[in-house]
């Protein structure tokens, strides 16, 4: 486990990935954004797959203010 990208060369049975999911900014969960980005953006593979928000997007914090406190 390094992190890295898995490329479909890598593909395998038994094999062990991570998924992360992020909260995406409100500007994304519109319904027009909702349209081009979300899953049914992706062609007609994922036509039948409805967008569910995975939590409430939180603003980050610069590193800059979080490590000069």
């Amino acid at each position: 486990m390094d992190g890295g990208a898995v490329g479909t060369q890598d593909y395998r049975y038994g094999l062990l990935v991570f998924v992360m999911v992020f909260s995406p900014s409100e500007k994304w969960t519109t319904p027009k954004a909702i349209e081009i980005g979300g899953p049914k953006g992706f062609g007609e593979v994922f036509e039948d797959i409805e967008y569910v928000p995975s939590g409430e997007y939180v603003e980050p914090v610069p590193v800059s203010e979080e490590f000069n406190q």
